[in-house]
């Protein structure tokens, strides 16, 4: 027998011979790029007495359809939690049931993520608080705090001197949450940004809707250290009428949809959102965590005769790593492409991050550090920059726009001279090249989530063979089907296979305790090639000083430099390495002062192919000292997914 049941316990009246059939969905394994959702096909009933009281009257013409939370049952169990969709026609009324991401599904569409995250936070009551706030904040552990503060580098956050001119004296800052080796440094000029964590955005986003984020995603190591990238700064005005510095977290992420959030999840790193309505959790669980999970519920007892392939994907994919179109750093930079199969199928990815570079920190005597570098126009709230109307920004609908970008927040880590500093990166190595994580967020570093997570899980896509089984399960089975399992099925000849589910339909109300279902798997079987990504040979390079020398003309000094590059095969460098045609690159930093002109500062980049152990690099200026200008340069290796800087 089934029944539909409100949250007061009316029940919905149903024709004696009624059949419903409802569809599971799996969103990690959908080809849609919407929430699918689970729900039933149309149901008909009768627009009786007993079914207006269910409706509470909402059928009357003044009255507007709502939706309503009810519970299905069959044979006296509790099958599904459900959210009942209906619409008032002449001859009765039809509906359908929307259950877990099929309820969610209606709740976010439209939603923006900033709307998750509209509360004002208190940063505190002056600038001194604010500076306690972001240090105590630097130095917690991930998750303590919303947020967390590290520098940045960026030379076009704020306008330039000339192009700004309503402010006597303006100096343009190029540094997001400068530290000036103790704390951070905080005044009306400098940009200050918070950067969420991930996970707190998650949540947020999830209780937005009603539920509870849930599941070992978020639990996992390398996920709570990640922060989300954004270029809005704090409003940092104080005033009598209203003290202290309060500003939304919703400015802090990019303009975009709750849907789109979680679909860029699900695209970049595999991750599967499984909705229950019964609990009102949001489970987040990776792919790969699924994958290797040995624990499975075995459906061959339930299984009726035979299967049917399902059309294959023979096309693959061809997967393209996410660059913002905003930083001009990408300019200067090929994104990384995985193909996989034919790789007919063109992805894109949802998720950046920022380069690292190695600069000096201007605020600690010129000491080197490794910084995320940008060339992004900002989003600027203090009043100081009102009159800049192409960075003057307070709304969620960004003024200079981004993109989803992440970076690691690694905690205090040694700089060139071994203080610490707040360390947000986009690698697992520090300025030392100690390890310093496990994930990269960097497409081009071998042991980046690019090549962890987004390779694998679009291979399993490319090769999973796809099945369609016919099962009589028990009504108790029925009820505790999860998307998230792995479930195993024993063909005629006994072997057992192992399967994820993408999608199942149950009839209902099914006969003697049992009910029909037709299950589309996805075999976890291991795929006959493998996608054309990075090799996992890894290189090791050291680049040193082999000689320093001047030329004086006149009241003019000019320094060179000489640098050789080494190659070994271990990061002890006990064993030395001779590749062919190798690629290294390389940045020159470049700083230049005159008496009354601004300071400028511009990074150039190069490359060159080595072959064997060793390369030379030969006269390159460091400084160009005359009384007119004064020249410095500063030379480091830029980072790869062909090798390790030592």
């Amino acid at each position: 027998m089934l029944r539909i049941q409100s949250e007061t316990g009316q029940l919905l009246q149903l024709e004696p011979d009624i059949s419903v059939e409802l569809e599971l969905n799996s969103w990690l394994l959908a080809d849609s790029d919407d929430l699918p959702g689970s729900f039933s096909y149309p149901i008909n009933f009768p627009l009786s007495d007993q079914n207006k009281r269910f409706l509470g009257h909402s059928h009357l013409p003044e009255s507007r359809p709502r939706e309503q939370n009810v519970s299905v049952w069959v044979n006296g169990v509790m099958l599904k939690q459900a959210s009942l969709a209906y619409k008032i026609e002449k001859s009765g009324a039809s509906g359908y049931l929307k259950i877990d991401a099929g309820e969610v599904a209606t709740r976010v569409r439209g939603k923006q993520l900033h709307e998750a995250l509209a509360e004002k936070y208190y940063y505190g009551s002056s600038y001194s608080n604010l500076t306690l706030l972001m240090k105590a904040a630097a130095t917690a552990a991930p998750g303590d705090y919303p947020f967390t503060f590290f520098p940045v580098s960026n030379s076009v956050f704020a306008p330039e001197p000339k192009d700004f001119t309503a402010i006597p004296g303006y100096r343009q800052e190029k540094m997001i949450n400068p530290w000036n080796g103790n704390n951070f440094v905080v005044s009306k000029e400098r940009h200050i940004v918070p950067f969420l964590y991930l996970t707190y955005v998650i949540e947020k986003a999830c209780e937005f809707f009603g539920y509870k984020a849930t599941g070992s995603f978020l639990q996992h190591p390398e996920v709570k250290c990640m922060t989300v990238y954004n270029t809005q700064t704090l409003s940092l005005a104080l005033s009598d009428v209203q003290p202290g510095i309060r500003q939304s977290l919703g400015l802090h992420v990019p303009f975009m949809s709750i849907s789109d959030f979680l679909r860029a999840l699900r695209d970049d790193f595999g991750v599967g959102i499984f909705f229950d309505a019964g609990k009102r959790e949001c489970s987040f669980e990776l792919y790969e965590t699924i994958r290797d999970n040995e624990t499975f519920h075995d459906f061959s007892p339930y299984l009726l005769k035979g299967y049917d392939n399902e059309n294959p994907d023979e096309k693959g994919y061809a997967v393209t790593s996410y660059q913002d179109g905003e930083d001009g750093f990408f300019k200067e930079y090929q994104p990384v492409v995985a193909n996989i199969r034919e790789a007919q199928k063109q992805v894109k990815a949802k998720i950046g991050t920022l380069q690292m570079r190695s600069l000096p920190n201007f605020e600690n005597a010129v000491q080197n550090w490794l910084i995320p570098v940008a060339l992004q126009k900002g989003n600027l709230a203090q009043g100081f920059f009102r009159e800049a109307a192409d960075y003057y920004n307070l709304v969620p609908d960004h003024k200079n726009g981004f993109g989803l970008r992440l970076l690691s927040y690694r905690g205090m880590q040694p700089d060139e001279q071994g203080d610490l500093y707040p360390y947000g990166t986009s690698t697992t190595r520090r300025y030392d090249q100690g390890r310093v994580g496990a994930w990269s967020l960097d497409a081009k570093q071998s042991d980046s989530v690019f090549n962890k997570l987004t390779v694998p899980f679009y291979t399993f896509l490319a090769y999973a063979r796809r099945l369609r089984y016919n099962l009589l399960l028990p009504i108790a089975h029925a009820k505790n089907i999860r998307l998230q399992d792995v479930y195993g099925f024993r063909g005629e000849n006994s072997v057992l296979v192992k399967a994820l589910v993408s999608s199942v339909n149950v009839s209902l109300p099914g006969k003697s305790g049992n009910v029909l279902a037709k299950a589309s798997v996805m075999l976890l079987l291991s795929p006959e090639a493998t996608p054309s990504v990075y090799s996992d040979e890894q290189f090791y390079v050291e680049m040193f000083i082999t000689n320093e020398y001047q030329n004086v003309d006149g009241d003019r000094t000019i320094s060179y430099v000489d640098f050789k590059f080494r190659v070994w095969a271990d990061a002890g460098k006990t064993v030395p390495a001779n590749p062919t045609n190798l690629v290294i690159r390389y940045e020159e930093y470049v700083s230049r002062s005159a008496p009354g002109e601004s300071d400028t500062n511009t990074t150039n980049f190069y490359e060159f192919t080595m072959s064997g152990h060793e390369y030379n690099l030969t006269g390159l200026i460091t400084s160009d000292q005359n009384p007119n200008e004064q020249l410095t340069i500063v030379y480091g290796m830029t980072s790869s997914a062909d090798y390790v800087i030592l």
